[in-house]
């Protein structure tokens, strides 16, 4: 990997004011003029990832060669994927109840105890789903209800583009865990768990 911190990023930051002061379409297409490969596996709105692609830039990297890399890089170990499938309007409608149990839980008393702590909304952590809406709402932008509402939204965004992203992993064995995790979803991964393995070990 091309170096990189989370803190003290001199680099980072240049690129984040960039990136702010251009827009991310500007922005996305200044990379395209020095690294189109790069630039068309990112989308431009992936702001983020443009700025990587500019720091492995620096370092004498590319995000696209590195990305195709990391394709023919052969297993280490023989492995079985396995992925659950869940009927969209089921998997949405638990996603939603999992977003009602995260505030009875007390998701709002955690972000406000976490923002107490110092933990600024510009931390990384603080930008997944459910920080970044609560400390919206915290701040005025939006109500607690719009808040809820934003994560499930942004939730199920989430999963879908999970699941179109496993669904190109052509190697992975789909399991339908509709009706939750029975005897018989349990029994089919062992199946396919403990069938032989080709390959073998290296060496």
């Amino acid at each position: 990997f091309a170096p990189g911190t989370q803190e003290d990023n001199d680099l980072r930051a240049k690129l984040t004011e960039e990136a702010e002061e251009l827009g991310p379409v500007a922005f996305h297409a200044k990379l395209a003029e020095i690294d189109p490969a790069s630039a068309a596996l990112i989308h431009p709105n992936n702001v983020r990832r443009v700025i990587r692609a500019f720091e492995m830039l620096s370092a004498g990297e590319s995000y696209a060669k590195r990305k195709l890399a990391f394709k023919t890089v052969p297993a280490y170990f023989p492995s079985v994927k396995l992925a659950l499938n869940v009927e969209r309007q089921v998997l949405y409608e638990r996603i939603n109840e999992r977003v009602d149990t995260m505030f009875d839980e007390g998701l709002v008393d955690e972000v406000k105890r976490l923002c107490a702590s110092g933990y600024a909304s510009g931390l990384t952590s603080m930008q997944a789903i459910g920080y970044k809406e609560i400390i919206s709402a915290l701040k005025g932008d939006m109500t607690f209800v719009e808040a809820k509402e934003a994560i499930k939204q942004a939730t199920r965004r989430y999963a879908k583009r999970q699941l179109s992203w496993l669904a190109a992993d052509k190697s992975i064995h789909w399991i339908d865990a509709t009706e939750g995790i029975t005897d018989e979803v349990l029994t089919l991964a062992l199946k396919y768990t403990t069938q032989d393995i080709s390959g073998g070990f290296p060496g």
